[in-house]
């Protein structure tokens, strides 16, 4: 009867959303009234949340902001660009980029918002400073925003940094990575993390009719760059999160052969900033992608792995001992008619509780969905994101 009775008022609200505290074992009958792109979190109650009301007629897409884990949320001002990526260091002050079509620049553009995404402006970098179309998001760490800036001419990086709270941004020293393309449909790649004063840097380029180099990393700390020893060689970044300056936790496949990205997926720790890694063995079998989600202390890790099951072709998997053994804290069954995608997906966490996973599923072209999975527990249990449009307060007009 309790059951019944919470499944009534599920339905007579109209939330129509798949939430398990909710509803229970009835929430698989009803689609989910908010479908979310991303979410981001600073702190186990509060983060934001990006998507779009399925029930909407015109424009569906909203910024959602939460400061109690998601049990309500309010709405925030979107960027005055189409912003790709947006990143949060405290309410305050946030970062976004943009990047123009082809047809109007080659170079995106960074902005800012310091009063909580009231106004936006863009940030006018140092010395004539240009973002190319493949920048990665800004990081936050320690109080301070970093950009990376890469030549893809003359394989040279360099750090765009500043203060949170001003758009007071300065430069690194140069530093040569070893991988340039001026081929306009290399496809390059690039990745940052940082911890505390250190920063990774990782870049890959694949250019049509050439073979495949390696991927490069380079490491910045205390302003001191230097060249950082990839955990394996392939043409493909690894995954890689930053536990402390010291400890890393790498993703990435082993390829036997030469300019390959197909091999198998292994994990790798490292207790010395990344000098030297440890194998903590194979997450999927050869030619399977696999990925690192979250680390949380070099013990707590969580990775993403495909199955042989096209019913449940994904599995989140956690471990406490540093990889040495796995449980399976997530394996959601694929939406009907669906399996998985040549994508594995991706996810991330933003505390050592809070984390998420995104999986994209697909049938007969150009049916595809994705589908994301928060965890508020560090990787032990998993429910799918959904807000009920009753706990938002809508932005005043």
């Amino acid at each position: 009867m309790r059951l019944w009775n919470r499944a009534i008022r599920c339905v007579a609200a109209g939330v129509l959303m798949v939430c398990a505290t909710a509803c229970g074992p009835l929430a698989s009958l009803f689609d989910p009234a908010f479908q979310p792109s991303w979410i981001s979190f600073i702190s186990d109650d509060e983060g934001w949340a990006r998507g779009t009301w399925n029930d909407c007629a015109s424009d569906c897409s909203v910024l959602l902001h939460t400061t109690d884990g998601g049990l309500s949320w309010q709405e925030s001002a979107l960027p005055p660009v189409d912003a790709d990526r947006l990143v949060f260091a405290d309410s305050r002050n946030w970062f976004a980029t943009h990047r123009p079509s082809r047809s109007e620049s080659l170079y995106a553009e960074l902005w800012s918002t310091h009063d909580g995404g009231v106004t936006w402006s863009r940030v006018e970098l140092p010395f004539g400073t240009r973002l190319t179309q493949r920048v990665v998001e800004p990081v936050i760490e320690s109080g301070s925003v970093q950009v990376p800036v890469f030549d893809t001419r003359t394989g040279v990086v360099r750090i765009l940094g500043s203060p949170v709270e001003t758009d007071d941004f300065t430069l690194s020293e140069p530093f040569g990575i070893g991988v340039t393309s001026d081929h306009p449909s290399a496809d390059l790649a690039l990745a940052m993390v940082r911890a505390g004063t250190a920063t990774w840097f990782g870049v890959s380029g694949i250019a049509p009719n050439r073979p495949a180099s390696p991927a490069a990393g380079a490491r910045l700390i205390d302003g001191r760059w230097a060249t950082w020893p990839l955990p394996c060689r392939s043409p493909n970044l690894p995954d890689l999160v930053a536990v402390s300056p010291t400890e890393l936790v790498a993703s990435c496949a082993i390829s036997d052969q030469p300019g390959s990205s197909a091999g198998e997926y292994h994990l790798y720790s490292s207790a010395d900033g990344g000098d030297t890694f440890a194998d903590l063995g194979a997450l999927a079998r050869y030619g399977w992608t696999a990925k690192l989600v979250g680390a949380a202390t070099a013990r707590d890790l969580v990775v993403l792995v495909p199955t042989d099951d096209d019913d449940e072709p994904y599995e989140v998997r956690t471990s406490h001992d540093g990889g040495h053994t796995w449980t399976t804290t997530l394996s959601p069954k694929a939406p009907a008619g669906m399996t998985s995608t040549q994508f594995l997906g991706h996810g991330k966490f933003f505390t050592p509780t809070v984390g998420f996973v995104q999986l994209q599923f697909a049938g007969q072209a150009p049916d595809a969905e994705d589908r994301l999975y928060w965890t508020r527990d560090g990787g032990d249990s998993w429910s799918r994101f959904d807000i009920d449009r009753a706990t938002v307060t809508q932005l005043a007009p």
